[in-house]
């Protein structure tokens, strides 16, 4: 049996520590990193669900990508997702539920936001439900490539 000793103790999940804009902020990342130091931790688990992947910043990730086709879903946008035509390749971007997608980058795409129509009195879905809509309609605007479009009955 494999020696497990380097796993014991607290190995807590490590989150991104963002600024009060929004980025990444390697400040408060080495800030927490030095804390658990402190405190003992032997290791972290990288590779969380907080969202930020590989990216520091939306300018980050365009320095990096090459991205053409793009739509934003915001509760600001004129326009609902019916109206887009999402294309292999294409991007989406989500904000976070506390805020959305940041000013200067939804009016430099203004003809690219999209929005989930919802009732009067409600503000939007949650962020999870909001990828899950537009995600499969983009799968369904084009066939839904790769995944199975047969499913088997149980016998009656």
């Amino acid at each position: 049996m494999a020696n497990l000793e380097k796993y014991k103790g607290v190995i807590p999940a490590f989150y991104a520590c963002y600024d009060a804009e929004g980025n990444v902020s390697p400040e408060r990342v080495r800030a927490l990193t030095e804390y658990h130091i402190r405190k003992g931790v032997k290791g972290v688990y990288v590779n969380g669900s907080s969202g930020e992947c590989i990216y520091q910043s939306l300018e980050d990730l365009f320095s990096r990508n090459q991205v053409d086709d793009l739509w934003l879903a915001t509760t600001k946008a004129p326009r609902d997702y019916s109206q887009a035509r999402f294309r292999d390749g294409c991007w989406l971007f989500f904000g976070r539920e506390t805020a959305g997608l940041p000013e200067w980058f939804r009016l430099a795409h203004a003809q690219r936001c999209i929005r989930i129509p919802m009732r009067e009195d409600a503000r939007s879905l949650n962020l999870a439900n909001s990828v899950a809509v537009l995600a499969y309609e983009a799968l369904k605007q084009q066939g839904f490539p790769g995944l199975s479009g047969v499913g088997e009955m149980a016998p009656t």
